[in-house]
């Protein structure tokens, strides 16, 4: 099954046209989030990207990268480490 993006409902229209926030699904099931950060640690890497890996003892895996595709590869390279 493939993964989908779509917009986090949460966030105005507004606020996601200069900070986009994403929901990443697998299938109809919510499995992390993609967002640009407002005040980035790193300004070269605004966008972050979160795992939510459900089970016992394992940890929300999380990085940071440049553009939101970097960030969405990123993403579904550890979703599929994580389903292996």
């Amino acid at each position: 099954m493939s993964l989908s993006v779509c917009k986090n409902p949460g966030v105005s229209a507004s606020r996601h046209q200069q900070y986009p926030n994403y929901f990443i699904l697998d299938g109809k099931i919510r499995i992390g989030r993609i967002y640009k950060e407002e005040a980035p640690t790193h300004p070269e890497l605004p966008w972050f990207w979160s795992l939510m890996v459900r089970g016992k003892g394992q940890p929300n895996i999380q990085g940071h990268d440049a553009t939101l595709p970097q960030a969405k590869a990123q993403f579904e390279a550890s979703w599929r480490a994580c389903k292996t």
